[in-house]
């Protein structure tokens, strides 16, 4: 499982290594590069929430026959590979996993 949000982020003050912690103040990520990792660690920051997004836009169709489209399709599949690695997941299975482990 990963490690839930919100998180927040520390950046060093030259800009090539920064930190992403939990709301308990433990790193879930350490990244260091030779170029400001501004960008790749606000994108890294904002995952729980792009996903949380991502799950709350399928839900809302999930009433509809609009989930076999290819957009949605892959969208099951970030969803699986950022949470549960199930492959051929739908999002009732996804949304019954969610709810155990709220």
């Amino acid at each position: 499982m990963h490690t839930l949000g919100p998180w927040q982020y520390d950046i060093s003050p030259d800009r090539r290594q920064a930190f992403i912690i939990d709301d308990e103040g433990f790193t879930v990520a350490e990244i260091a590069g030779y170029t400001d990792m501004t960008a790749t660690v606000e994108l890294m920051n904002a995952a729980p929430k792009l996903l949380a997004a991502l799950k709350a836009c399928l839900y809302r169709l999930q009433d509809h026959d609009d989930q076999s489209v290819p957009e949605c399709e892959a969208a099951l599949a970030a969803i699986a590979q950022a949470t549960y690695s199930l492959r051929g997941a739908d999002l009732d299975v996804l949304l019954w996993l969610d709810r155990q482990c709220d």
